[in-house]
């Protein structure tokens, strides 16, 4: 099976130390139960987070796209994309696309854990590879 991940440019799989990272960044810092699952850990956290139900639940602003005006106006995320973290086995980012998304990574975070520990929840995909979801509101 083919996982999409990104590696940042620049960087090989060698690489041991992570590198730096702008400050504007917001997602989740996911760690996976084992160091050879952290592909599947980071496409589950994606796979939660582009659920439709997901989204109109947490990611509505009720915001017309063609409306937004940077800096005033709520800014919903479109995607995530999982991205590797050289010289950390066993943890993967989680970004949010856009970078200018406005929402609250704690709130996600939370609800991603709820949803996806909710008994019965039919169609939720199971992060059965997934061992925390750390979110990152911006780096110091």
């Amino acid at each position: 099976e083919t996982f999409k991940i990104a590696m940042p440019e620049g960087l090989d799989t060698h690489d041991t130390s992570p590198p730096p990272l702008p400050s504007w960044l917001k997602g989740f810092c996911v760690t996976s139960k084992a160091p050879s699952d952290v592909r599947r850990a980071g496409l589950e956290v994606c796979n939660l987070l582009a659920d439709g139900f997901f989204k109109l639940s947490y990611d509505d602003v009720s915001v017309p796209r063609s409306m937004v005006k940077p800096g005033e106006t709520e800014v919903p995320y479109d995607t995530a994309e999982a991205i590797l973290v050289p010289g950390s086995p066993g943890t993967i980012f989680v970004a949010l696309r856009p970078d200018n998304t406005t929402v609250d990574p704690v709130l996600l975070a939370r609800a991603l854990i709820e949803e996806a520990d909710h008994v019965g929840a039919d169609g939720w995909t199971k992060t059965a590879h997934t061992q925390r979801i750390i979110p990152v509101e911006s780096i110091a």
